[in-house]
């Protein structure tokens, strides 16, 4: 009796690596330990068809093993196409009769670098959103306005909750959070001025 020994996932997230192009490749690298004894080739006309793909295009992989499970829906998409090149093919591949033309060597590292090109500038723009939440929940909770040397708890709790709106609907709507972060400043500004004014007609 043979017992196969499960092979788990590499569930390392994006943002632990140096850089795109080295998640890429660990999670090509994790695709052709699935594929074994196939071997997908190391080139970048592979990167620009499997990324170009319904299943990679425009999705969000929290880390290795997802963006492998997508290339690897990928493949199955597009495998019986001709394109792909492979080191070591798969047994049961049958190419079609007429492979499709494949694109120039330029053209894929193109279409590559503008796919690598795009996730860096989607992870740079999560990252500043992610910096951007936390610098809203302290400014939230640092807003401490005073009313004859007492902290004013009404019109804390007023405000806070107001801008707590602001910043849930801009989530939940996907906006830019950073715009919502000087909406907050702003606000809070204007109302520590208004305090400050009416502090003196006192």
């Amino acid at each position: 009796m043979t017992v196969e020994t499960a092979v788990q996932p590499d569930l390392r997230p994006a943002n632990m690596f140096a850089s795109q192009r080295e998640y890429i490749e660990a999670a090509f690298a994790e695709l052709n330990r699935r594929l074994a004894p196939a071997r997908l080739a190391n080139h970048s006309l592979n990167g620009s068809l499997l990324f170009a793909n319904q299943n990679v295009a425009g999705s969000n992989p929290q880390n290795v093993g997802e963006l492998a499970d997508l290339l690897e829906r990928a493949i199955k998409s597009v495998v019986y196409e001709g394109k792909l090149i492979w080191d070591v093919k798969p047994k049961t591949l049958v190419g079609p009769n007429n492979p499709a033309k494949q694109i120039s060597a330029a053209e894929s590292e193109e279409q590559f670098g503008k796919w690598q090109k795009d996730a860096e500038a989607k992870a740079k723009h999560d990252k500043e959103q992610a910096a951007a939440e936390k610098r809203v929940a302290a400014l939230i909770a640092a807003f401490t306005p005073t009313k004859n040397g007492r902290l004013d708890y009404p019109l804390i709790e007023k405000v806070n909750a107001r801008h707590r709106g602001w910043f849930e609907d801009a989530k939940k709507d996907g906006k830019d959070l950073l715009k919502v972060e000087e909406q907050i400043r702003r606000d809070q500004q204007v109302t520590y001025d208004r305090v400050e004014r009416d502090s003196w007609k006192m």
